[in-house]
């Protein structure tokens, strides 16, 4: 008997590669000697499957380093939603402030950890990160793309979000909170992790309880276009 799907956040996180355009440019047709694959294009390689590595890493260290209690977050760490272009985008169910704090120091680090591998290597890139919330099954959606049974989407239950909550990218997911999300992330930088207003909130929480050790930095106002009614976004 189907039920009805149980209410859920997710945390939405997303690197981009900075400096890749003029990164491409320089290299042009350059290839590697050992391979023969375009430098520009080793390179993306790496980045679509080092980052993913780091991440996982990370985030086993921070549950593991959290103590006893945290293993129960073991199997809903973040995992790949999809990447567009030279961007990867992760996605994770939350079960708690705590586990929240977890997943995001352990992309916090990640972050760090492959900017001085990319500093190492000095090539002119660098990397830069954003984070998001939404809600499911409303007012956001989640939508199946490949890989599932054949069936009537209209009809969503508690099943098809858990399938949705395992493996995210055989899901698209809609709504604002996504919209509202990929348009603060803009305002991401190699030295500033941007997240959405409900993100930050609920770190400052999890900062509250002494489980998320970061600062924060207020850096102002914007209109992000067709957010909140073009009412600047802070």
């Amino acid at each position: 008997m189907p039920t009805c799907p149980e209410y859920r956040l997710r945390l939405f996180l997303s690197v981009d590669l900075v400096g890749s355009t003029a990164f491409k440019a320089r290299f042009g047709e350059a290839r590697d000697q050992e391979n023969g694959h375009p430098i520009w294009v080793n390179q993306i390689r790496h980045f679509y499957r080092e980052f993913p590595k780091f991440v996982t890493t990370r985030y086993e260290r921070t549950i593991i380093g959290a103590g006893e209690g945290y293993d129960i977050y073991d199997d809903f760490g973040p995992s790949i939603w999809k990447t567009i272009g030279d961007e990867i985008l992760f996605c994770c169910r939350l079960k708690s402030v705590e586990h929240l704090a977890s997943c995001v120091r352990a992309f916090l680090a990640a972050l760090d950890d492959y900017g001085r591998y990319l500093d190492a290597e000095n090539i002119g890139l660098d990397v830069k990160g954003s984070g998001w919330l939404a809600a499911f099954p409303a007012p956001n959606i989640s939508v199946e793309v490949s890989g599932g049974p054949a069936g009537d989407q209209d009809q969503i239950d508690e099943e098809f979000e858990i399938r949705a909550d395992q493996e995210p990218s055989k899901f698209d997911f809609l709504g604002k909170g996504i919209d509202s999300g990929f348009r603060a992330a803009k305002h991401a930088a190699s030295d500033r992790f941007t997240p959405s207003v409900e993100l930050a909130w609920l770190l400052c929480d999890a900062a509250h309880q002494m489980t998320f050790p970061h600062n924060f930095a207020y850096h102002g106002r914007d209109v992000l276009k067709g957010v909140i009614e073009n009412h600047p976004y802070q």
